[in-house]
């Protein structure tokens, strides 16, 4: 029945959710293997949005992590293959946040928000959706306004991943706060010791406290 949702093809859903999770690991062998994974599901089922929308995000994860000599192309890739997706499935909260997803490594915030804004207001439970553009205020240099939607996010989906406290503690740490901050970072390194950006902030933390001693 989930399935049913965004194809009738359970072999394809299959292949997704394998590549969903290979995506989650976010390493650089794991990113070519959800690839793979979202590829073979859009093999079995061409009209798989979100089979595209998983494919875009591994570009957009070679860009971030420079596992590619040509980073532009990759994101260039990344945004082609967001756009099918969302053309494909405009009724979809994922494709909207995949194509906001990309569009914040495209620097093209505007455009983010504009996508998020309306993934929200036609999807008002999508949690993600209010985590990203939380994350996007941070970006563009407004934390304080992250932080409501970071909250609703959680109220949302209590089990929120580790992201999700380290979007809020990076916000916290831009806003002065240390306290909040360093809460919400050890909080999101509980739930992925392996997060280079988190350990990053926690050292960004710790210098920001000394100073204050």
């Amino acid at each position: 029945r989930v399935a049913q949702r965004y194809t009738h093809n359970l072999e394809a859903y299959e292949y997704f959710q394998r590549g969903q999770s290979s995506l989650l690991v976010r390493e650089r062998a794991d990113n070519e293997s959800a690839r793979e994974m979202f590829r073979r599901a859009i093999t079995l089922d061409p009209a798989f949005a979100r089979a595209y929308a998983g494919v875009a995000l591994t570009y957009a994860a070679d860009y971030r992590n420079r596992w590619t000599e040509d980073g532009n192309a990759a994101l260039d890739r990344a945004f082609e293959m967001a756009r099918t997706a969302y053309q494909m499935d405009p009724d979809s909260a994922e494709t909207y946040w995949v194509l906001a997803f990309v569009n914040v490594e495209r620097r093209q915030h505007d455009d983010a928000l504009q996508y998020l804004a309306t993934a929200v207001r036609l999807f008002p439970s999508f949690a993600d959706g209010y985590a990203l553009m939380g994350g996007v205020y941070t970006y563009i240099g407004r934390p304080a306004e992250t932080v409501p939607l970071l909250r609703t996010a959680m109220r949302l989906d209590p089990q929120a991943g580790y992201l999700y406290f380290l979007l809020l503690g990076r916000a916290y740490f831009f806003l002065g706060d240390l306290e909040q901050a360093g809460v919400n970072l050890k909080y999101a390194l509980a739930r992925n010791p392996a997060s280079l950006e988190a350990h990053v902030y926690m050292a960004a933390l710790q210098v920001a406290s000394d100073d204050r001693a």
